[in-house]
C-alpha cells in the first residue's frame, strides 16, 4: 500500500481514539532538551508565525529581517509573509546546507537577518555549530527547522534558541507540532479546535479498501513540475485533541519507528542501484540520520526524473516531489540556481509503510517503461 500520509494501524487509531476519550496524559515529550520548555501546535506553518510574531515586536522603527533557504516550501511561509517583515532567501548547495560564503556576502552588503531559520533536510542534521557562529557573529535570533526530524540527534536543538518539531509529518497523526525553546511559549494546553474527521475518515478508508484502490488514486495527481497550490484557508494554529493523543500513543515508540524507516529507505536505495548512471540517493546512510524523512532520489536532468515520476505514479507509486518554491526563487534561478534544479530533479519515496518483497521488480518495470521512448517533459 503506497500513500502519501503515514496511515495508523487499527491499534493506533483505537489506542488514540480512547486516549481521546478519556482525556490523554500529559505529554512525555522526547523533543525537550535540558531545561527548555515545549508548546504544542498545529503544524510548523504556525510555529514559524509565532516565533516571527514574537521577534518582530522587539524591533522598533523598522521591518524585521527573516533569512528563510531558498530550497523552503511557499506554502510554509503563507502566514509570515502577511506580517510587516522583509524575507530573503539565502542560497543552499546541493547538500541542502546554507551557501556560508554567499550569507557573509549578504551581510556584508547590508542585508543582516534578524531571524535566521536552518532546515534540517529530510532528518539530515545540518551544521548547527556553523549556523550558531553566524548568527553570534550578527546577533541574529537563530530557529531550527526540525520538521522532518523525527527526533533529536547528533547537535539538533543544542545551540539554538529555538527549534520546531512536526511529528505529524512522520507519525499517523491529522496534526502536531512542536516548539522547544529556553522560553516560556504559550500555554501548552489543549485547544477547543475542530475534530479533524477528514483525516479520520480518510485514514479508516485506507485502511479497509483494497490496495489497488489506493493504487488507482496516485494516477490522478500533479505532474512532476506542477507547483501545489497554496491553500487560502488559514490553517488551525492549535494541536487538536486526536492529534495530541495519536502523537502520544506512539511517543514510546519512535526509536522503533525511525529504525523501520531506515531500513525502508534503504530498500529503495538497493532497488534503485542498477541505475546509477541516471540516479543516485542525495544523502547517503549515514547523513540520512537515524530516522529518515523520505528516501531522496537524485536525477541527472530533469527529463528523466520527470518520465521515472510519471512511471511511478502510474504504477501506483506514491512518490512525489518538492512541493513548491517561492514566486521570488523561479524568478531569480541565477541567484538560486541550486534550489532551482534540486527542485527539478529530487524525487521523494515514503517510508512509513511495509514495502514489497517484490520492490527491485516493480522498479525495474518503472524504470524500463520510463526509458523506452521519449517522453515529454512533465
Amino acid at each position: 500500500m503506497y500513500t502519501f500520509a503515514p496511515i495508523p494501524s487499527w491499534a493506533e487509531l483505537l489506542s488514540g481514539l480512547v486516549a481521546y476519550i478519556k482525556k490523554a496524559e500529559p505529554l512525555t515529550s522526547p523533543w525537550t532538551q535540558n531545561e527548555q520548555h515545549i508548546a504544542l501546535f498545529s503544524n510548523g506553518t504556525a510555529i514559524l508565525d509565532y516565533i516571527v510574531k514574537q521577534e518582530a515586536e522587539k524591533i522598533k522603527n523598522r521591518r524585521p529581517v527573516i533569512w528563510l533557504p531558498d530550497y523552503f516550501c511557499n506554502s510554509a511561509i503563507q502566514l509570515i509573509s502577511k506580517q510587516d517583515v522583509s524575507i530573503t532567501f539565502y542560497p543552499v548547495n546541493s547538500m541542502f546546507d546554507p551557501e556560508w560564503k554567499a550569507c557573509e556576502e549578504m551581510v556584508e552588503a547590508g542585508c543582516t537577518p534578524d531571524i535566521f531559520i536552518l532546515v534540517h533536510y529530510f532528518g539530515r542534521e545540518a551544521n548547527v555549530s556553523r549556523a550558531a557562529e553566524f548568527c553570534r557573529g550578527t546577533q541574529t535570533f537563530l530557529l531550527e527547522d526540525a520538521a522532518h526530524v523525527l527526533f533529536p540527534h547528533g547537535d539538533i536543538g543544542k545551540y539554538s534558541d529555538a527549534i520546531f518539531y512536526c511529528p505529524h509529518k512522520v507519525l499517523a497523526a491529522p496534526d502536531g507540532a512542536i516548539l522547544s525553546s529556553p522560553n516560556k511559549a504559550p500555554d501548552p494546553k489543549l485547544k477547543n479546535v475542530s475534530f479533524p474527521k477528514t483525516w479520520l475518515f480518510k485514514r479508516i478508508l485506507q485502511l479497509i479498501l483494497p490496495k489497488f484502490f489506493l493504487r488507482h488514486r496516485t494516477r490522478n495527481l500533479e505532474n512532476f513540475l506542477t507547483d501545489g497550490l497554496t491553500t487560502k484557508k488559514a490553517p488551525e494554529t492549535s494541536i487538536s485533541s486526536l492529534g495530541y493523543c495519536m502523537i502520544r500513543v506512539n511517543v514510546n515508540r519512535i526509536h522503533i519507528i525511525g529504525n523501520a524507516r531506515k531500513q525502508a529507505a534503504n530498500k529503495w536505495r538497493e532497488a534503485f542501484l542498477p541505475y546509477n548512471e541516471l540516479c543516485s540517493a542525495a544523502l547517503s546512510l549515514e547523513e540520512e540520520g537515524p530516522a529518515p524523512y523520505r528516501f531522496v532520489l537524485k536525477f541527472k536532468d530533469t527529463e528523466t526524473a520527470a518520465s521515472v515520476f510519471m512511471a511511478l505514479r502510474l504504477n501506483g507509486i506514491a512518490v512525489e516531489s518538492w512541493p513548491d518554491l517561492a514566486p521570488h526563487v523561479h524568478e531569480n534561478t541565477s541567484t538560486h540556481s541550486i534550489a532551482y534544479k534540486l527542485r527539478r530533479t529530487l524525487l521523494f519515496f515514503p517510508i512509513f509503510q511495509a514495502l514489497p518483497s517484490d520492490l527491485k521488480t516493480l522498479v525495474t518495470s518503472c524504470m524500463k517503461n520510463a526509458l523506452r521512448e521519449d517522453r515529454p517533459m512533465h
